[in-house]
């Protein structure tokens, strides 16, 4: 057996449609709108690497790396997310997920890269390690309890809007690397991103702060909102952010859908919200997220954990 790794041509989509659907039990017809809204869309197409592994005319493999562009310092990184990393169950234990996270690279397509980032699951990370990421921090579990008695499903309410709001303004925080604002990008987002989202805006005489909320069930009965984002109006909204909790925690217990609140949180960043975290009644918990990144200019920046504002909607899950 000869594996071939190459760049992907549309003839493979029936195949790689066919292999995410066998590995995660999805319905093919909705998987194939899904991967032409995320890959193909004008935002993405001309930017995103995608890359196959071959046994003759088999795919055996997918890889991609996906525009995702991150502001630093006031400029916008030629940054992109690694994610859809899948092997068919037939060719694993073989080398073949390296070879396809080294094709970019040997490929010379990291000339205009500033970075590659992403959020490997455990089983997945040696590998990545082996192709000399950096495990630069892990995003970590943040809980508040809300209702017991919410059972009903969350069907958000007045205070909550469907869909991922944002400001139409620049990300007030320059001294970390935050998931940009730009337009084309948000609206990409929103789109392939259509399902049941919320957003919650806390608005004061001066100040206002979204945040992004997705229901989700754990256990099979419980209901958790999880905040993936929240964006600030001005840097000076940051001040507001307990109000802002509270606030929400008060509109999500009202609506008997929500058992608590979660937040995935990079504890290590400048901008900390651990003493908020903790005066608006959130536990720290035991599980979390790796995040890793191989940076090809910049790097001292990059490899800084401070230097990272994340939350759970920067990856690609979301």
């Amino acid at each position: 057996m000869e594996i071939n790794i190459a760049w992907y041509t549309d003839d493979l989509r029936p195949q790689v449609i066919k292999l995410f659907a066998a590995e995660y039990g999805l319905d093919p017809g909705s998987f194939a709108q899904l991967f032409e809204k995320f890959y193909f869309h004008p935002f993405q197409k001309d930017k995103c690497l995608l890359v196959v592994a071959l046994d003759g005319t088999t795919v055996a493999g997918f890889q991609s790396f996906f525009y995702w562009p991150y502001t630093f310092g006031g400029k916008t990184y030629n940054s992109f997310q690694s994610g859809n990393s899948l092997v068919h169950p037939g060719y694993r234990g073989k080398g073949i997920f390296n070879k396809l996270l080294a094709f970019v690279d040997q490929e010379n397509k990291t000339a205009g890269i500033d970075l590659l980032m992403g959020f490997p699951v455990e089983a997945s990370l040696k590998n990545f390690l082996k192709d000399k990421w950096n495990n630069i921090l892990n995003l970590h579990w943040h809980v508040k309890p809300l209702n017991p008695l919410a059972f009903s499903s969350f069907k958000g309410g007045k205070q909550f809007i469907p869909g991922c709001e944002y400001f139409n303004a620049a990300n007030p925080e320059q001294n970390v690397f935050r998931l940009s604002q730009n337009k084309e990008f948000t609206d990409w987002r929103k789109e392939y991103l259509a399902g049941t989202y919320y957003s919650f805006r806390y608005k004061n005489a001066e100040h206002e702060i979204i945040f992004h909320l997705k229901p989700n069930k754990r256990k099979k009965i419980l209901n958790e909102l999880v905040i993936g984002n929240i964006l600030f109006s001005s840097e000076k909204a940051r001040v507001y952010l307990y109000a802002a909790f509270k606030s929400l925690a008060a509109g999500a217990r009202k609506s008997f859908g929500a058992h608590f609140l979660s937040l995935a949180l990079n504890d290590s960043c400048s901008i900390n919200f651990k003493a908020v975290l903790k005066q608006a009644g959130f536990r720290r918990g035991k599980k979390s997220i790796y995040f890793i990144a191989k940076a090809f200019k910049n790097t001292e920046p990059v490899l800084k954990p401070a230097n990272w504002l994340l939350f759970r909607s920067d990856i690609d899950t979301w």
